[in-house]
């Protein structure tokens, strides 16, 4: 009887102990996995005060290059050149049979591989985009279809060097002067079919380049605007951001300047150079910044990583091309 006794306490108190530990252990998993979701949240938290910080800075970096861009006599030498040029009247030059004939050549272009983009971008309609006017017109066959029908002057070569350097040395996309009155283009390095057009036509509505023109053909010397980054049909629909400033001489609006930002430094910016693992996010994690409009702005780890794997994932799910 006696054993049965101490044999039941010692069962009793095992079970005691046994729950105990058991209890001790359910506490502290809960806490570990409670301390690690706080240092995983305090890492993230880490993770986006840094990268708001980088775009804040190459903001800065952004702004204080336009506002010395436009404080370059170079560059104000090279708008009062190209609006010269651009005014030039060409009505003795092209007729209606030459217009047409122009027409039907640059949709011969399109056909080839070489503007294949810009001919998916607008859906083959060349309406969308060739410019209204004359000059415009024969400007974009010459310097963006190739077809050698106006030119500028002699001091083009040396102006348009001049900008591409510096679009190199800065890592920009694209670099424009606009006539503030008439909202003619009347420069770009890169010569997308936005060159020689006009910002007021329904092809550039909603745009970033026209938002940020209007906003500055309105504003005060030194004042900066940067646009968010939206899809661009002249850069045959890729995303694009622009950052302008007007330029003044003599007190009066000049011109505006505008500058098309490089979507890679964005990205970089925003995933740390590419090196996700090295910035904390392990194997999977990214960083992603999303538009008001519920649009991601910058690339996916997966698209970068694992490319083939990502256009699955997008046909799989039925996103658009």
């Amino acid at each position: 009887m006696e054993l049965n006794i101490k044999k039941t306490l010692i069962l009793f108190i095992s079970a005691i102990v046994a729950v105990t530990i058991f209890i001790a252990s359910v506490v502290f998993l809960i806490s570990q996995k409670k301390d690690t979701k706080m240092n995983i949240e305090s890492k993230l938290q880490i993770i986006q005060s840094e990268k708001i910080r980088a775009l804040k800075i190459v903001e800065e970096e952004n702004r204080q290059n336009i506002l010395n861009l436009s404080n370059n006599e170079i560059v104000t030498e090279a708008y009062i050149n190209f609006r010269n040029e651009f005014s030039k009247d060409l009505n003795n030059k092209l007729d209606n049979k030459k217009i047409n004939s122009l027409i039907k050549e640059i949709q011969d272009k399109l056909e080839t591989s070489s503007f294949k983009s810009v001919d998916i971008a607008n859906n083959g309609n060349v309406d969308l985009f060739l410019p209204e006017n004359l000059n415009g017109l024969c400007l974009q066959a010459t310097y963006v279809f190739k077809l050698k029908e106006c030119t500028y002057s002699s001091n083009y070569k040396r102006f348009d060097s001049w900008f591409k350097n510096f679009l190199s040395e800065n890592k920009y996309y694209d670099v424009f002067l606009i006539d503030p009155k008439s909202a003619d283009i009347v420069y770009t390095a890169e010569k997308e079919v936005d060159f020689a057009n006009n910002l007021n036509r329904f092809y550039f509505d909603k745009t970033g380049l026209q938002e940020v023109f209007k906003k500055s053909i309105q504003a005060k010397e030194g004042e900066v605007f940067l646009s968010d980054y939206k899809f661009y049909k002249p850069s045959a629909g890729a995303a694009a951001a622009f950052i302008a400033t007007p330029v003044y001489k003599d007190n009066q609006l000049l011109f505006v300047l505008a500058l098309q930002l490089n979507t890679e430094v964005f990205y970089k910016t925003i995933s740390n150079g590419f090196k996700w693992k090295e910035s904390g996010l392990g194997n999977t994690g990214e960083t992603l910044l999303i538009g008001l409009d519920g649009y991601v702005r910058n690339v996916t780890r997966l698209a970068k990583e694992n490319y083939a794997g990502y256009k699955k994932f997008m046909k799989e799910n039925d996103f658009s091309s």
